[in-house]
């Protein structure tokens, strides 16, 4: 897996990121409060859902996105890959490795992109997945390895003079999702 092959994902996450700093912005304005965590992500996905909707080379797992998973396509490849926060697949690591488990898992073709916000912009590793049998919600199978960063001055999603977007987003995480049996 290369820089390049994960490129139209960053800069679909990126501009995504931007739009959610414009929301929370709006929100504040409007509501005099910011936006809950929870309402930030859903935001952040929904916009990077309809992203991929319009993408020529990628195509969204439709199965799973009224349920807040993003599961993504490449169509010239053939590559399945799921998108999760840094921070969710932390959490479900430590849980996988602190709690006993006798379940026996089953490795999948999915291949789980892991990104990170951070002031400077969007940091992207990748891991293998692995399923306990007859479940379908992933996990991942090993360490994910580093792919690399994605600055947000590198890209056009947002004016640079506008206020810092990782002070009105922060991190991203998709925690909240529910704890149901898809991806």
């Amino acid at each position: 897996m290369s820089f390049e092959q994960l490129a139209p994902i960053a800069d679909i996450l990126i501009r995504a990121y931007g739009d959610t700093a414009n929301y929370s912005r709006w929100f504040i304005d409007e509501y005099g409060h910011p936006p809950t965590q929870a309402a930030k992500g859903g935001h952040l996905r929904a916009v990077v859902q309809s992203r991929i909707l319009d993408h020529d080379s990628l195509k969204l797992g439709a199965a799973f996105a009224e349920s807040g998973r993003i599961e993504i396509t490449d169509i010239g490849s053939g590559t399945c890959y799921l998108l999760r926060s840094r921070s969710t697949v932390t959490i479900e690591r430590y849980k996988q490795e602190s709690l006993f488990d006798a379940s026996a898992f089953l490795d999948s073709h999915v291949v789980m992109v892991i990104h990170q916000f951070h002031k400077e912009g969007l940091d992207l590793s990748i891991a293998g997945t692995r399923h306990p049998v007859g479940k379908s919600r992933l996990v991942t199978s090993g360490t994910p390895t580093f792919i690399g960063t994605w600055l947000f001055a590198e890209t056009d999603a947002f004016d640079q003079d506008d206020v810092d977007p990782f002070g009105d987003v922060g991190e991203i995480a998709d925690e909240d999702e529910g704890e149901g049996e898809s991806i």
